[in-house]
């Protein structure tokens, strides 16, 4: 390894720089790899300025480390982008090589959007991701939790929302198994904001959430804000016995029911927003934007949370163009039900009446895809035993007072067969909104003894076991906006997840990662993406693009894009055994960011060259970055 940080001055004060133009507008960047060090592999460096669009406006040569200069005389080595544009969003993009061919990125970092003003110069950090591999974030974050929410900002920071604390094994209620195992965990009210430039966390400054919540729903609207709704602040995590006809025990089931202390149902009607822009720093010293800004605020009229019409609890959450959000589904009586958020409603924003869905769902997923016929938001799952295949989904179209079953699509799932059950699965939709990947397992399961894993078509609560003694059949299906055709999406085994995360890249390209792989309860560790496109017949390639591993195995995480190729996996619980073959669970203490090569950038129609320079290859970092404002 060699020099441990790297700190690259772009487009400083021109008197310093002979030959270089006299506009002071500019960004001072400092950037280190995760690692704390540069990798002896890599030899030569690149930056590039990108439009809003992702498009480069210019790309500087590539430099070599052997090459690198002290142009100020400093001490330090020095990468010099003379010039950058003002009055318009950029972003600043280094990539790093291992060859002077550079046909392959070893790792990429970049800051923005930034908008510069004229004659603004500006102190921004970089971390540099290595491609092809996880790597913890190195700075102190959200730490411990599981059924938080993660949401991608419009600035490219991600929220970090609420969630559970590391459960607590305690006497499960009468009635249960003897073999069951039961914990329970409190929400938690802190929020984390995570800088993908500098890879720096800070904790939502002014208490975080008003209200502790676990398994609510967080949907980035237009306008930039996010909307926080439903949840729990407690909650009692079952693990029971699936029982074989023998009576031995075939792995375990999974339950989480909200409750209070006292193990009354205790789900939250309240939602709150995050403000992104408020609560920033009067001076903003490290003159870097100040990435800590933000704070949640309550409803419209300053009166605290906002009310749902109904507690929901592990419901699914859909955005809609014109800055609307679906609220579906949840455990308890709001199963059965969904109400519609309207930012821009008049009098301040609220929910409004309460539509009927067509299933009672608790634990489903919606996503909104847009048809020849304008948007419509598909909920899928949320059942553990419906009456027919098509019961695992159904959709709404806006102006609807109730969702249509997609029978009236398609024959979800697209085949023939009682595939009774579909709790939490991953959705990831194309570059265009217009097909969803459905991907997930959790379902009907058989007696150890039914080899040939075919689900029963049980009448619910007739009593008889549930199919299939690897956990249920597995699905992944791809479905089209409007028709609701339906077509099966082979994919690896290794890819076999329930409850766990997913995102899409700014590119289009889809991640899936970790989850419960197996009946056992067992979390994964694989990450799969997928093609930013469905192909003519609908179909997400068969072979995944590529596949790699996360450092730690988690379900009910979740994964959110970071910057232009990465991909941010937070929280996560994982269930393993004892010497006695007791459940036990354990949460996953930090986070990770995996990175996947970074797509071409197109020229923009007006782009220029950039000037020659060199890369600042200073002292070794000394401390740790900081991990927040007090």
């Amino acid at each position: 390894m060699r020099f441990g940080f790297l700190a690259a001055l772009i487009a400083p004060l021109a008197a310093a720089f002979p030959g270089c133009s006299s506009s002071p507008e500019g960004v001072a960047i400092q950037a280190s790899f995760l690692s704390g060090s540069i990798p002896d592999e890599v030899v030569a460096f690149r930056a590039l300025v990108l439009d809003g669009e992702g498009r480069a406006l210019r790309r500087g040569p590539l430099v070599t480390v052997a090459s690198l200069e002290d142009a100020d005389g400093n001490g330090r080595r020095e990468l010099v982008v003379p010039e950058l544009p003002t009055g318009q969003d950029i972003e600043v993009q280094l990539r790093a090589f291992d060859r002077l061919s550079a046909e392959a990125v070893t790792a990429v970092g970049s800051s923005g959007p930034l908008f510069l003003q004229a004659g603004e110069r500006r102190n921004v950090r970089v971390a540099l991701y290595e491609v092809g591999r996880a790597q913890p974030v190195p700075t102190v974050g959200p730490g411990e939790r599981f059924l938080h929410a993660a949401t991608r900002l419009s600035d490219g920071r991600v929220l970090i929302s609420g969630g559970f604390a590391a459960p607590e094994a305690r006497p499960c209620p009468e009635g249960a198994d003897a073999d069951a195992r039961c914990f329970a965990a409190v929400a938690r009210s802190d929020a984390w904001l995570f800088e993908p430039a500098g890879a720096r966390w800070f904790e939502v400054r002014g208490g975080g959430l008003a209200t502790a919540r676990a398994g609510h729903t967080a949907t980035a609207l237009p306008d930039g804000r996010v909307l926080v709704a439903g949840g729990a602040t407690a909650a009692l995590l079952v693990l029971a016995p699936q029982r074989a006809s023998d009576g031995g025990r075939n792995g375990f089931v999974i339950q989480v029911v909200p409750e209070d202390g006292d193990g009354a149902p205790s789900a939250s009607t309240g939602f709150e927003l995050f403000e992104p822009e408020l609560g920033a720093e009067v001076t903003d010293v490290e003159r870097d934007g100040d990435p800590g800004r933000g704070r949640f605020v309550g409803a419209a009229d300053g009166s605290g949370p906002g009310r749902l019409n109904r507690a929901r609890f592990l419901h699914a959450a859909a955005a809609l163009p014109d800055g609307r959000v679906l609220l579906a589904g949840g455990a308890g009586d709001a199963a059965r039900t969904a109400e519609l958020f309207d930012a821009s409603r008049p009098g301040g924003y609220g929910v409004g009446p309460e539509l009927a869905l067509t299933e009672a769902r608790a634990a489903p997923s919606a996503v909104t895809l847009i048809g020849d016929a304008g948007p419509e938001v598909w909920i899928f799952g949320g059942v553990s035993n419906v009456a027919s295949a098509t019961g695992l989904a159904e959709r709404w179209r806006p102006g609807d007072l109730r969702s249509r079953p997609a029978s009236e699509a398609s024959d979800f799932p697209g085949e023939a067969g009682p595939e009774l059950a579909l709790l939490r699965p991953t959705l990831v939709t194309d570059l265009d909104q217009r097909h969803v990947l459905v991907h997930g397992w959790y379902g009907p399961r058989c007696p150890v003894d039914d080899f040939a894993g075919v689900p029963e078509a049980s009448t619910p609560g007739d009593g008889r076991p549930l199919c299939n003694h690897v956990g249920g059949p597995e699905r992944s299906v791809v479905v089209e906006a409007g028709s609701g055709a339906t077509v099966r999406n082979e994919t690896p085994i290794a890819s076999r997840q329930s409850f766990g995360a997913a995102t899409r890249l700014p590119d289009g390209r889809s991640v899936l990662t970790g989850g419960i792989t197996n009946a056992s309860l067992a979390a994964g560790l694989a990450v799969t993406v997928v093609e930013a496109r469905a192909n003519a017949e609908g179909r997400l390639p068969a072979a995944p693009l590529a596949t790699a591993n996360l450092l730690r195995a988690r379900a009910f995480h979740r994964t959110t894009s970071v910057g232009a190729s990465s991909a941010l996996s937070t929280g996560g619980l994982r269930v393993s055994e004892d010497d006695t073959g007791a459940p036990t669970i354990g949460l996953a203490a930090f986070s990770e960011v995996i990175t996947f090569a970074p797509p071409e950038v197109d020229d923009s129609p007006a782009g220029t060259t950039l000037d020659g320079g060199s890369v600042d290859a200073g002292t070794p970092d000394a401390g740790t970055p900081d991990a927040g404002d007090p």
